[in-house]
């Protein structure tokens, strides 16, 4: 792949449309058709999720979810949650993860996909594929609306700052409230609701 950058300085020289050569594939999907197909997929599957007690806006709370979690898909990559891994509290705590660890090593303790959802999470509720794949999206929305619907829509929320609470810390029943999450989300999910885009 051929890549122009538009001014390079170059051991102290100022160049003008440097041409680079990398080992990026061309098929590289581009930040634009990520948010598109990614949008197409929330759209499409976003009607799965359970109509909770209040009023709101399913595309926009799964549009919000994947704008905190990986900047609308653009930093999708598995991110390691130390307290899955081994000598961690969830590690230390759970027959569960520690099985995971063993199986699957250092992978098993990390969330996967634009929403970020936990491997260990998806398995409790289910899922038997690798982690490497829960990192599809495609793959990882069903397992991520079926966290919302059994473990926070089930669990009967009052309002919308309840569901990112909970998808954050894992309930929005305790004192372990994620101020500063559930803020950027209100703030997506508002301008989601009120135009669709950002």
């Amino acid at each position: 792949m051929l890549v122009v950058l538009g001014i390079i300085n170059i051991n102290g020289v100022t160049r003008k449309g440097v041409k680079m050569k990398t080992d990026l594939p061309d098929a590289i999907e581009s930040v634009e058709d990520t948010k598109k197909r990614l949008e197409a997929l929330i759209e499409c599957n976003a009607q799965y999720i359970t109509t909770p007690k209040f009023p709101c806006d399913k595309v926009s709370i799964l549009k919000t979810i994947a704008v905190c979690e990986s900047s609308f898909g653009v930093m999708n990559h598995s991110r390691f949650e130390p307290a899955y891994f081994t000598g961690g509290f969830y590690y230390e705590k759970s027959e569960v993860v520690r099985d995971l660890v063993e199986k699957f090593g250092k992978s098993a303790a990390c969330s996967y996909s634009s929403f970020q959802i936990l491997f260990v999470t998806a398995c409790e509720l289910g899922f038997h594929g690798t982690p490497e794949e829960l990192g599809n999206d495609d793959i990882a929305i069903f397992w991520v609306m079926k966290f919302i619907n059994k473990r926070i829509i089930h669990k009967n929320p009052e309002k919308i700052e309840d569901i990112f609470d909970a998808y954050n810390s894992g309930s929005f029943r305790d004192k372990n409230v994620p101020l500063g999450y559930v803020s950027k989300a209100m703030y997506f999910y508002s301008l989601y609701c009120s135009n669709g885009k950002i």
